[in-house]
């Protein structure tokens, strides 16, 4: 059976693939003679087996052990095309499980042959479409036709059996004279009974069909012969294996397919091709092994008789399947790669996400271009950062898109602060700067109009919204939905926290500040352990940058959203039934309260200006619903105490205010939390000049801290301090001291001398007495501050600066 004459690359017509090994000894078996092997390229993965079919030259190939699937398939049939590039016709011939239906008779062994019917090439992808918003999937695309010589030998094929028996038993008759016959028992018809059952009959453990109940077996005539049937018509290929008779049944009904299988689909644009599929099964969970080899044995033999009607110059003559980078006369070459959404390096892969390298051609004279939001992609070669569009580029992007060029209308449009205002939300993002202005045109809608949309009804603008024939991946909902669910696959945890992250402001976003939800008496697990340390944080955020859903800043540690991902997320928190949006409103609110520090602390002032627009914005969301976390309350709290400290006092009232109700109500009014608010509001007060009122409060605190704590307590010593400067503001200098002074000498026997609130206590004592007239112990009280809080401070912070101006003020009051 081996064949001595050596040949090409060159000389080798018709590629033959498998995904199994069983297929590909059934493929083997068929030929007249095998071929010596020829040396691969350096890139080319694949092994293969050469011969020949009659006249005409075949080389088979398999899918890698264990790797199946339409990926699999596609790096197989473009490196076999590479390394063969004279291959002008294709097959893809295996097993596959069989649908059959009222219009089609399918039983076990028969064969399912891929003819086009209708708008549809003979295979369907059926798991290729998009996810609508309302949770129904809609399949797009179409796949390649087989090339018009194997539909004419098809045809030619079908012909012949109208008036002769089929070859198929011949030359499943023949492999006994090849193999031993133990070998040849692989691929004869097995004896077991051929049973369908009905789509509620599961399947019980067992390699047989015995255990299963037999009562609820559909009936199906018997057929008056024992001879194999071929079927044409459409083949059904997706990335899983269908073991579910429902489903079987619905794709039946929904697409009309004959048999099921996993690699097809990943050939048909590529590696144009005729399938022929053996039925071993019927994609139910009553699969098993026993009919395999036979299905396998016929499918290759039909696949043979079909080669012998194709004449041999019509091959020749027939074009190649692509003219590929290496070619004859094609030297300088661009391979574009659109749109990658899914990368994993072949030792890493994951989920349905492949290696991109495996699909480059193995020549080097040529470019390989590569677009994509994945950053794993920068390994493979140079890369280069398509930035977003500054300013004025958007809003030109957004004028051509509305078809507003004209002079007349430029103008206004340019000037109109809606339109600087839609192109900061949009953000330099051209694709959903080109869908907006799609809409405004199509619509006929303003700019000023649209913002409104945008601002109050984005999820249903968005949905109204259809993308430019540039991009027919769906609408704005859609965009980042592959992505998205390709993270849920990797790190269900990273998909949980990046819709966390869109609760808070976009623009600045630090491991600190997410770690403070952990005060919240309610941490969920996928946050619990995404915080766990800065090193397991960094590992979630580094599938969410992979993706571009994240971005870095300059400053270390530091990530933003762009804020229409933003937009996307609070819509997809909204919508989905396995996200609480109003839970991680709440996580939002916990994390930047209790991120604020008190303004005595050494980095105060830092952190106080990155904490702004996070407390701007957590203060607007909708958090309110059933029982609220103690904790929250309490981030009300720190929320009015960085605006105290920003001199924002109306914002900060608000803040004390929904703080004091809702400890009141949930905690009591006399608890020591309760009156810390109750406390902090008094200082406002006081602030604000509303000193009766501040009185008030802080008489409530004090009498209710010295009845739970005890007079000696810093809590309560807090409060003798603040009613120490309320009665100062007042005149009353008596009572200021003696206020003051108790403070000083609780602070000092609890805290020490040199505590932050031991010398804020002194600072004002010195106020007191310069108030006073009372110089020299103005001056001693000063100096201990100021040496104190150098010390603890530093020279720049805040309150030490706020003591050396007091010094200076007594120094001109003395004349110094």
């Amino acid at each position: 059976m081996e064949a001595r004459i050596l040949l090409s690359h060159e000389d080798y017509t018709v590629g033959w693939i498998c995904a199994l090994p069983l297929e590909m000894a059934a493929a083997k078996l068929m030929l007249d003679a095998v071929h010596p092997s020829l040396p691969r390229p350096p890139n080319d993965q694949n092994i293969y087996i050469l011969g020949n079919v009659g006249k005409h030259n075949v080389v088979i190939a398999g899918l890698p052990s264990g790797v199946y699937g339409n990926t699999s398939a596609t790096s197989v049939g473009m490196q076999l095309l590479s390394s063969f590039p004279t291959v002008r016709i294709g097959l893809m011939v295996g097993i596959a499980g069989g649908v059959p239906s009222n219009d089609a008779d399918i039983r076990l062994g028969d064969i399912v042959v891929s003819q086009p019917s209708g708008t549809l090439g003979g295979v369907v992808q059926y798991d290729l479409g998009k996810l609508l918003s309302d949770g129904r999937f809609t399949r797009t695309g179409m796949l390649n036709r087989p090339p018009k010589v194997l539909l004419t030998a098809l045809a030619t094929l079908q012909a012949h059996h109208l008036t002769e028996e089929s070859r198929v038993v011949e030359f499943i008759s023949n492999i006994q004279a090849k193999i031993p016959p133990r070998k040849a028992t692989t691929f004869a018809r097995p004896t077991q009974e051929d049973c369908l059952f009905q789509v509620q009959c599961d399947h019980v453990v067992s390699s047989t069909y015995l255990n299963c109940d037999r009562s609820k077996m559909s009936p199906r005539p018997p057929r008056d012969h024992q001879e194999l049937v071929v079927h044409y018509g459409l083949v059904g290929s997706a990335n899983q294996v269908v073991k579910d008779g429902r489903q079987r049944d619905q794709l039946a009904k929904d697409l009309g397919i004959y048999c099921v299988e996993m690699e097809a689909a990943g050939l048909m644009n590529d590696f144009p091709c005729l399938v022929v599929r053996g039925i071993c099964d019927y994609a139910d969970s009553h699969k098993n092994k026993e009919w395999q080899g036979y299905a396998a044995a016929v499918a290759a033999a039909y696949a043979k008789e079909l080669l012998l009607v194709i004449p041999y110059d019509k091959i020749h003559s027939a074009p190649t399947t692509h003219t590929l980078p290496g070619s004859e006369g094609n030297w300088r070459w661009l391979v574009i790669f659109d749109n990658i959404d899914q990368y994993s390096p072949v030792n890493r892969v994951t989920g349905d996400a492949y290696d991109i390298a495996e699909f480059f051609p193995t020549t080097d004279h040529g470019s390989v271009l590569v677009t994509s939001r994945l950053q794993g992609l920068t390994e493979l070669g140079k890369s280069f950062q398509l930035n977003k569009l500054d300013s004025n580029d958007a809003i030109q992007l957004l004028l051509q898109s509305t078809s507003l060029l004209a002079r007349d209308t430029v103008g206004g449009f340019r000037s109109n602060p809606d339109t600087l205002a839609l192109a900061s939300r949009l953000d330099g993002l051209p694709l959903v700067i080109v869908i907006a202005g799609a809409f405004m045109r199509e619509t006929r809608t303003g700019v000023t109009e649209y913002l409104q949309y945008y601002q109050e009804s984005w999820s249903e603008l968005q949905m109204q919204s259809n993308p430019q024939r540039q991009y027919e991946h769906g609408n704005l909902l859609q965009i980042w939905m592959i992505s998205y669910y390709e993270i849920q696959k990797r790190d269900p945890h990273a998909a949980k926290l990046l819709l966390f992250l869109a609760h808070f402001d976009n623009r600045d976003i630090w491991y600190d500040l997410i770690k403070s939800s952990h005060n919240s008496s309610e941490v969920p697990v996928w946050l619990e352990r995404s915080i766990l340390s800065g090193l397991t944080f960094r590992t979630s955020v580094r599938n969410l940058l992979n993706f571009s859903l994240l971005e870095t800043n300059q400053q270390v540690g530091s990530y933003s959203i762009h804020p229409v991902v933003q937009d996307w997320c609070i819509h997809l928190s909204n919508t989905d039934k396995n996200a609480d949006s109003i839970q991680r409103n709440e996580l939002a609110l916990i994390s930047v309260g209790h991120s604020v520090l008190s303004s005595h602390d050494r980095n105060c002032s830092e952190l106080q200006q990155r904490l702004i627009p996070h407390v701007n914005h957590v203060r607007h969301l909708d958090w309110l619903s059933g029982d609220i976390d103690i904790a929250a309350w309490n981030a009300f709290n720190g929320l009015g105490n960085l605006y105290s400290d920003q001199g924002k006092l109306k914002e900060a009232e608000e803040m004390y205010q929904r703080a004091l109700a809702g400890k009141e109500k949930a905690l009591g009014p006399d608890h020591t939390s309760t009156l810390g608010t109750v406390n902090n509001l008094g200082l406002l007060y006081s602030n604000q000049g509303k000193l009766k009122e501040a009185e008030e409060m802080y008489q409530r605190a004090l009498a209710g801290k010295e009845k739970a704590l005890g007079p000696d307590h810093t809590s309560t010593l807090d409060t003798v301090h603040n009613l120490g400067g309320l009665y100062k503001g007042q005149g009353k200098l008596k009572e200021a001291e003696e206020m003051y002074q108790r403070a000083l000498a609780g602070c000092e026997k609890a805290l020490g001398p040199d505590h932050t609130s031991t010398l804020t206590t002194v600072n004002n004592l010195g106020n007191l007495y310069a108030d006073q007239g009372k110089l020299k112990e103005a001056e001693e009280m000063y100096q201990r501050a100021l040496v104190r809080r150098e010390k603890a401070l530093g020279p720049d912070h805040m309150s030490t600066l706020g003591t050396v101006n007091n010094l200076g003020l007594l120094y001109s009051d003395q004349g110094s």
